[in-house]
């Protein structure tokens, strides 16, 4: 749609918008750019070629025509030719008014110069082809010779009906050659998409050739001829590349969406505007001063089509549109570099200061935008607009960030300071495309230029004019808009305040009583400006016409003391009581809105109560304080102050029960309103900062301040709230405060049901505490002294119960909560069991105390044997600390389960590393367990373990290395000199537990020890070689295999009988072993090696089997007796409890006299 059908189009949408949307830059910018064009070619191609060959022109019947053509050749030329047709509709017809020209067909003609089809295809594909702006090409295309066209004085084509229809298939172009002939007149006339371009070339065709093109659907005219012939060679240019479109001129821009962004900012529809309700639209060319002075005429390129399609549309929908020069001020740090540089090289002296290069820009601390020069170029611009030169925001600017990337025209840096960069400064300039509404105007200035320049323009006296009101508007406007903070400079405020008083001076002579209630605000102190407006307005205005300003006055002061003041002030300038109706409304309206709730204001409420009661409260505070957070403070300071006045009024004998108990009724409300924000983190007004910090001392006060008051059920609902909403310290810190208040109170019967409400509310707190304990984030010690606390809690509040609530809450928390929590309620609950009755009930009347009490330790025990890992540093100490809490409670299913984690062998875990770390020190500490009880550990499920645990390493550590032959001693050997030490190092290491002994010596000392070797003939045991691959050579002597075998044995035997023995003597190892006890002595005397292929699991049946042996023979026996396994006594006493631990067993026994016995045959 053109311009023309927009602006000619009767149904104009009336002026009105149900919805604002979109954003008026952002929009403006999309609608600005769709107005031009992408394509960067053009419609029309003209040239004068003075190097063009001559094309040698020959016409049957004529022969070769001269050039430049003369009058002689022009009439051999018509001799020959036809009157040219056009096409009209689906006719072609001849009509000389309309077309007067002489054509000749190809056929009849060629060119007898070789060269000329050529240059007319490199001018085509490469001169014209750039100029049409014509795509690249898969095919080439196709220049065919269309017509020879001869014009006469007269001749001419006026401009076709529509657009020029092609002439052959794929045609999109038409190329005219006008060959040298003289002649005026005969201007080409060509227009596409609103563009006109005249082609003149006849001042260069006498001795020249021509080339001009156009696109086929680029409509044309040729002008008459005035004297001369013009000749001209008419070439089709057809498209021939298959799979690419036919090239063509791009359709005209379609303007509807810059009409309607227009008009919806022209209707107010926009929800997102500039402060300053203008816009500026960045050029593409820069303007200066004087260029501007010429307006419109002075713009280039886009600039110029961009401004030409949107004036009238802007005109129409009453819009004013301006040209201005910008520019933008950027001041800041430099990016810091450490030190001055140069291009791409390291500061010098001797440099050239020209080569210094400028650093980036880093923190910016000002950007300013400035427009100057503005003319504005719409039909209004005989209309000034005084702005002068004035500052925008960057939210005016089109595109929002016009200078992204771009490099600033100028630059100042003052160079590096030492000790950081210096600051450096930027300046940008452009020209830009102002617009905003007329309506506007006098808002834009009073926004861009002050209150002042609107207001110098008010006119004093009589009725208001439409001018004036507006700039009273927008005055007002820019006051109601104004964002005044403590910090706002106090000239900025007297500023805004001298306006305000102008501008009331001029509502009160117009008697707009309006515009006095929202300009009153505006004026300076609420005390201050009663004192000096109100008596001028009550002579303009009734009461009642100004009350809303009156309130909004009132409203200004946060602090209830200074609105009362204001009230006060009110009632005297006004010289009204302020008991009548009239400012009792008044006061009503200005308390309804207070919102500061501040403790600094009680007194005041206080006072107000003492008054008129506590209506006034209830009212107009207490309303809009409950549904406030923030406000304990404010809350709890009116319901002590409250208190306070109530117990001055106990002891009056003239006072009735009633302000009494709405007094208490208030104070209840008061507290009820505070408990929930007991917690709710306090922000100070007008500040923007939030001071956030804990209030668990709020609820002592609470609590104390209900206990007060006497109220149970304040109390309880302190506890559910804080039980809901706090954390475990806090609910700690509740208890203890309701406990010390519970103890006060007096043990009488009037007493018993507040006593039991307050119990109740105790456990609750209590059963709060236990579910969230787990959730503090503390350290395990802490987590552990909560459990502690928290159960010894309940059995000093007398409800024992609770246990069963403090397990869940431990059970619950799943893969967080470890062995020690459990093992601690354990304890916990154990230690008070002896003091409770077997036949006490719980106090919920749900069943025997004891037997839910003995179900929490027991479920406790199962649930930490569980967390029990089978090896490690506190294997060993928690199973026996579990092992003896089950056995003091009773309750051996733990133990089997113990014992089952302890006998598990992982895959890739050997026998030898579990029993020397756990087995080796359980035992005896697990002895010690079961004897501390006065049980034997031949009964179950202990029995079991032991014989699983003597099986296991009878099998997998003694049996492979039993031999096939074992020696009970092996033979003593002597070898050397027993003179030398080395001969004396040789006769010990034949009879130690030694492999390998080696002599690094000289030759004589290895030859000596070699003689004394063979000498003894101790080559059976022995093997003797030398190592010379080191200096000096060393003599290496080998126990032989056989031997080793036997020494090895020898060493087990000792630490299998040491372990056995560990576990239990004789006769009760007997009574453990059972069957297997002669296996035992066989496997230890080497005679057997013992097999268990049995169940590593002890079944938990096994507890309910009373042991068939009795304990208290275990410690009879005596080191005199001898062992039934075949060793004296005396062998293990090297071997105590602790003896193999950390050490490898070949060192564990040092062994004497086994080889003198060895049999050398």
């Amino acid at each position: 749609m053109d311009i023309s059908d927009l602006l000619a189009d009767p149904v104009r949408p009336q002026k009105t918008v149900t919805a604002k949307s979109g954003c008026l830059n952002d929009d403006l910018y999309q609608a600005l750019q769709g107005t031009v064009s992408t394509f960067s070619g053009n419609f029309y191609h003209c040239s004068t070629e003075v190097n063009a060959p001559n094309p040698g022109l020959y016409i049957h019947g004529l022969g070769l025509i001269g050039l430049p053509l003369n009058e002689r050749d022009a009439q051999l030329i018509i001799s020959k030719a036809a009157q040219a047709p056009f096409g009209k509709g689906s006719e072609t017809v001849i009509d000389t008014t309309v077309r007067d020209t002489w054509e000749i067909d190809p056929p009849q003609i060629r060119f007898v110069n070789p060269r000329w089809e050529s240059y007319v295809e490199s001018i085509v594909f490469e001169t014209v082809w750039s100029t049409l702006g014509v795509a690249p090409y898969a095919t080439k295309p196709r220049c065919e010779l269309y017509k020879l066209l001869l014009y006469q004085p007269g001749s001419h084509t006026t401009i076709f009906p529509g657009v020029a229809r092609a002439k052959a298939p794929g045609m999109f172009a038409t190329i005219v050659v006008v060959l040298p002939s003289p002649f005026q007149g005969g201007e080409v006339h060509v227009s596409h998409a609103g563009k006109t371009k005249d082609l003149e070339v006849s001042q260069t065709s006498a001795y020249n050739i021509s080339i001009l093109a156009w696109y086929t659907d680029v409509m044309h005219e040729v002008k008459p001829i005035t004297s001369g012939y013009r000749l001209a060679l008419s070439y089709n240019l057809i498209h021939t590349s298959p799979n690419i479109p036919t090239p063509s001129l791009p359709g005209q821009p379609d303007l509807l969406p810059l009409y309607r962004c227009l008009q919806t900012w022209a209707y107010g529809g926009f929800a997102t505007m500039p402060d300053t309700p203008l816009v500026a639209y960045l050029l593409d060319h820069e303007y200066s001063p004087d260029d501007l002075t010429a307006r419109q005429g002075c713009l280039k390129g886009k600039d110029s089509t961009i401004i030409a399609r949107l004036l009238p549309i802007a005109e129409s929908l009453g819009i004013a549109v301006c040209l201005g020069n910008l520019k933008r001020t950027v001041i800041g740090t430099a990016e810091d570099e450490g030190y001055g540089y140069h291009k791409r090289r390291w500061h010098d002296d001797e440099e050239d200061e020209s080569e210094e290069e400028t650093p980036r820009m880093g923190d910016i601390s000002e950007d300013e935008y400035e427009i100057s020069n503005m003319v504005r170029i719409d039909h209004g611009e005989d209309v000034d607009i005084d702005f002068g030169d004035f500052k925008i925001d960057q939210d005016s600017l089109v595109p929002e960030d016009p200078f992204k990337g771009v490099e600033p025209d100028d630059e100042e840096y003052e160079g590096y300071m030492g000790n950081g960069a210096g600051s450096l400064s930027q300046w940008y300039s452009s020209s830009v495309l102002t617009l905003f509404r007329i309506e506007d105007i006098t808002s834009i200035g009073v926004s861009l230029k002050g209150h002042n320049w609107g207001l110098q323009h008010l006119r004093l006296g009589g009725a208001p004019d439409p001018k004036s009101e507006e700039i009273v508007s927008a005055v007002l406007e820019c006051l109601e808009n104004a964002r005044h903070t403590p910090y706002t400079p106090a000239t900025v405020l007297e500023n805004d305040r001298n306006s305000a008083k102008i501008i009331l001076a001029h509502v009160v002579a117009w008697k707009r009583a309006d515009l006095w209630n929202k300009v009153i605000r505006h004026c300076g102190p609420p005390l201050e400006t009663v004192n000096s407006t109100l008596s001028d307005a009550l002579k303009a205005f009734d009461l009642d016409s100004i009350k809303p300003g009156l309130v909004s006055l009132i409203q200004q002061n946060a602090a209830l003391h200074a609105r009362v003041n204001v009230v006060r002030d009110i009632s005297h300038n006004a010289r009204l009581s302020l008991n009548c109706e009239w400012m009792e409304s008044l006061a009503t309206e200005a308390l309804s809105s207070y919102a500061a709730f501040d403790v600094s204001d009680v007194p005041t409420l206080v006072e107000m109560v003492k008054e008129k009661g506590t209506a006034v409260i209830e009212a107009s505070i207490l309303p809009g304080a409950t549904k406030k957070t923030g406000v304990y403070d404010f809350l709890m300071g009116l319901a002590k102050a409250l208190q306070k006045h109530s117990s001055t009024l106990e002891g009056s004998p003239s006072t009735s029960d009633e302000p009494k108990t709405a007094l208490t009724k208030v104070i209840r409300h008061c507290v009820a309103a505070a408990i929930p924000q007991w917690d709710v983190a306090m922000t100070w007004p007008g500040y923007g900062m939030t001071n956030t910090y804990a209030k668990d001392s709020r609820l002592s006060e609470l609590l104390d301040f209900c206990f007060l008051i006497d109220d149970a059920e304040l109390c309880s609902t302190v506890a559910t709230i804080a039980s809901e909403a706090g954390t475990y310290t806090t609910v700690d810190a509740l208890i203890k405060t309701l406990r010390e208040h519970i103890d006060k109170l007096p043990k009488t019967d009037n007493n018993v049901k507040k006593r039991n409400m307050h119990q109740r509310t105790l456990r609750t707190c209590a059963v709060s505490s236990m579910s969230k304990w787990q959730t503090t984030g503390f350290k395990l010690d802490a987590q552990l002294r909560a459990i502690r606390d928290l159960a010894q809690l309940s059995f000093d509040i007398d409800q024992p119960d609770l246990c069963v609530e403090l397990f869940d809450a431990i059970q619950g928390a799943h893969g967080t909560m470890g062995y020690e929590h459990f093992v601690a309620l354990v304890k916990s609950v154990s230690q008070h069991l002896p003091k409770i009755e077997d036949g006490a009930s719980d106090p919920t009347g749900t069943g025997k105390l004891k037997t839910k009490l003995n179900r929490v330790v027991r479920s406790s025990l199962e649930s930490a044997v569980q967390r029990l890992e089978p090896s490690g540093y506190r294997t060993v100490d928690r199973a026996c600390e579990l092992i003896d809490l089950s056995i003091a409670a009773d309750h051996l299913a733990p133990c089997v389960a113990i014992f089952n984690t302890l006998l598990k062998v992982f895959p890739k875990e050997d026998h030898d590393s579990r029993i020397t770390p756990t087995y080796q020190l359980l035992v005896p500490r697990l002895k010690a367990t079961v004897s501390k009880y006065e049980q034997s550990i031949t009964t179950e499920p202990f029995a079991s373990f032991f014989r699983i645990v003597i099986s296991l390493y009878l099998s997998r550590i003694l049996a492979p290395n039993t031999p096939s032959t074992v020696q009970p001693t092996l033979p003593k050997r002597t070898a050397g000199c027993n003179a030398c030490s080395n001969c004396k190092n040789l006769k010990a290491f034949l009879n130690d537990s030694a492999k390998r002994l080696e002599f690094r010596a000289s030759k004589q000392v290895r030859t000596h020890l070699e003689t004394e070797i063979a000498r003894a003939q101790i080559n059976d045991i022995v093997t003797v070689e030398t190592l010379k691959h080191r200096t000096p050579h060393a003599l290496v002597v080998n126990k032989r295999s056989g031997v080793m075998a036997q020494l090895a044995w020898q060493e087990s035997q000792v630490e299998a009988a040491a372990f056995v023995r560990k576990v239990a003597e004789d006769h009760v190892l007997r009574a453990i072993m059972g069957e297997r006890y002669d296996d035992v002595v066989m496997a230890i005397q080497g005679t057997k090696p013992f097999r268990f292929d049995g169940n590593l699991t002890i079944p938990p049946s096994v507890v309910k089997v009373s042991s068939a042996s009795d304990g208290s023979s275990v410690g009879a026996s005596s080191s005199s007796h001898p062992s039934s396994l075949g060793i004296p006594r005396t062998a293990l006493a090297t071997s105590g409890p602790s003896s193999l631990i950390g050490t490898k067993r070949k060192h564990a026994v040092a062994l004497e006299n086994t080889i003198a016995v060895i049999d050398l045959t």
